[in-house]
């Protein structure tokens, strides 16, 4: 058997080095993948945080394009998105803070804001001057004055530094001292339009004839300009009692010739046409009305509105049937109240109960049913006040200032105090620039009802608010030593503090010998007693109902039974608190 002779075939063996540049290659790529993998831990951080500011800056930029364009809902989304992104950018505090400002919203959020903006270092000038307005605002005096002194020299005897002082002091109670600094303000810039009209302003009011005329000239010299001055020297000489038949003429002219001047200042200076000449009166507002017949229901609002100042109502009727004024909104009110003002309340109730859709809130409604169901049967309370309680709770919460205000007023009408006190307590809870107005409101409500707890606390409320008006303390005062509950919680040094303001005008203080007999009457001091008697008998004159009667019982307990009588018969009982009825009673 024979042996094959050639060996079997080999394996090529692989060329010298090419493992070697394929691991080489795998070894590149995983150093290269590593390194690209450090980079992205060490910038991922940073480049999401740069993505986000990007992001938010052009969001608040989106914003301010919006209100420029009064698109107010797409800036308010735009804001909302730029603060998830960046709260704490300047970019994004900026932008809020020209929204707040602008939208008049939430003053508190504009003070929280705008201090954080300039916490971050880019705080301009002028954000002191907002910021101490927003405070003013929502009545906190001592802070607007404190930013008031920060300010630096120049800027704190600027015309806006100066404006901003005269507001605070106007807050304070120092109505002299804010009109002086005002016009001290105003004449920095004397020249300019709107510096010149407001000088006007004040100079109208002053007592001296000459000063008047000059500021008369002044207004027509602004009227026959074509800027927005010129809009308001229209209102302001319309109005004026001293306008002749010519200057009403010329004046409409010259609103008739201004290319910005609208309806409303055309209808104003028709109404001083129709005061100064009664016997056209008719003329001009059939002449109106029919001038506007026909003409769609958005375009009537205007006339529907003058027509109700001007009391026309009838008219309003014929221009507008209550069949269309469910059409609009803004007209609806006005045939609402022109119908009640008719008299024509079950027309008025028909309208509100029907079956159509109403274009106006339910807690509106609520107040027009109870005024028309105390009219058609007075002698049911029970609904009219059921309705009333209905639009309080309804436009508590939708916080409709407006219609709270219509309840309170007709709330008060109807003697119902508690519920208007609740309505106007809760518009002073929700509006810091009405708190004070509103807070006086329950204060003679409360009055009017005899509610010495209620006058208490909201004494003590504006007290607060208003720490350095001596009226506000004499009522403190007044009610402590009045009930002789809490008196430790009130300081009695009625001598020292009397003078401290006496800017507020000795009229509405309550005179400081009747809080010295009262506190002399409580630690029983005759001595002081007699004194502080015998210096009140000046202000007989001026007291109160309430004051006279404890003036009585002070004078009986000082053994004055005879001038205590005199006195007392020129009191009605009626008009006095539970605690005054006990001094008057009192033997």
């Amino acid at each position: 058997m024979s042996q094959d002779t050639n060996p079997a075939p080999q394996p090529t063996p692989a060329k010298p080095g090419k493992p070697n540049r394929r691991n080489r290659l795998l070894i590149r790529l995983l150093i290269v993948g590593s390194l690209l993998g450090l980079v992205l831990i060490f910038t991922a951080r940073p480049l999401y945080r740069f993505g986000k500011k990007h992001y938010a800056h052009y969001r608040a930029d989106k914003c301010l394009e919006h209100m420029e364009s009064q698109q107010w809902l797409q800036a308010m989304k735009a804001l909302s998105d730029a603060n998830r992104y960046g709260p704490e950018d300047p970019v994004v505090l900026r932008a809020t803070v020209t929204f707040l400002t602008k939208t008049s919203r939430d003053p508190r959020s504009l003070i929280v804001t705008m201090k954080r903006l300039i916490a971050s270092g880019h705080g301009t000038p002028a954000d002191y001057l907002t910021l101490a307005k927003a405070h003013l605002s929502i009545s906190e005096v001592a802070e607007a004055r404190a930013l008031h002194t920060s300010l630096p020299d120049d800027q704190r005897n600027s015309k806006d530094g100066l404006e901003l002082l005269a507001q605070v002091l106007r807050a304070e109670g120092r109505a002299t001292e804010a009109e002086d600094t005002l016009r001290r303000a105003l004449m920095t810039d004397s020249q300019n339009p709107e510096s010149k009209l407001r000088l006007a302003l004040l100079d109208y009011e002053n007592a001296f004839p000459e000063i008047q005329s000059r500021a008369r000239q002044t207004m027509w010299e602004l009227a026959d300009n074509k800027d927005k001055t010129a809009l308001s020297a229209f209102t302001f000489l319309s109005r004026d009692k001293n306008l002749t038949a010519p200057e009403a003429n010329r004046l409409l002219k010259a609103a008739e010739a201004h290319p910005d001047a609208g309806l409303s200042h055309r209808l104003e200076i028709l109404s001083a046409v129709m005061r100064i000449n009664p016997h056209l009166r008719e003329e001009i507002l059939d002449a109106e009305v029919k001038r506007n017949e026909g003409k769609p229901i958005p375009q009537l609002v205007g006339i529907v509105a003058w027509l109700a100042r001007e009391k026309q109502h009838t008219r309003i009727l014929k221009l507008v049937s209550p069949q269309v004024a469910f059409q609009s909104k803004e007209i609806f009110p006005f045939v609402a109240q022109a119908l009640g003002e008719e008299g024509r309340w079950a027309d008025l109730r028909r309208m509100l109960t029907g079956s159509q859709s109403m274009p106006v809130q339910g807690a509106r409604v609520q107040v027009w049913l109870a005024q028309a169901a105390s009219k058609i049967d007075p002698t049911d309370r029970d609904t009219p006040r059921q309705h009333l309680e209905n639009a309080v709770e309804f436009a508590s919460k939708n916080d409709d200032l407006g219609t709270l205000a219509s309840a309170a007023q007709v709330s008060e009408e109807q003697g119902l105090y508690a519920l208007s006190i609740r309505a106007y307590e809760r518009i002073a809870n929700a509006s810091p620039q009405n708190e004070i107005e509103m807070l006086e409101k329950v204060y003679e409500l409360a009055l009017r009802n005899r509610d010495t707890p209620k006058l208490f606390e909201v004494s003590e409320r504006i007290c607060e608010l208003r720490p350095g008006s001596g009226i506000y303390r004499d009522r403190i005062q007044y009610l402590t030593l009045l009930t002789g509950n809490r008196m430790e919680t009130v300081a009695l040094s009625l001598a020292t503090h009397y003078g401290e303001s006496i800017v507020e005008g000795q009229t509405s203080r309550i005179p400081s010998a009747l809080l010295q007999a009262l506190s002399a009457y409580r630690f029983r001091d005759s001595t002081a007693l007699d004194a502080s008697l015998l210096a009140l008998q000046s202000h007989y004159p001026n007291l109160t109902p309430g004051q006279r009667a404890v003036t009585v019982g002070l004078l009986r307990f000082a053994g004055r039974a005879v001038d205590a009588f005199r006195l007392a018969e020129s009191i009605n009982a009626t008009l006095l608190l539970p605690e005054e009825e006990l001094f008057l009673g009192s033997k």
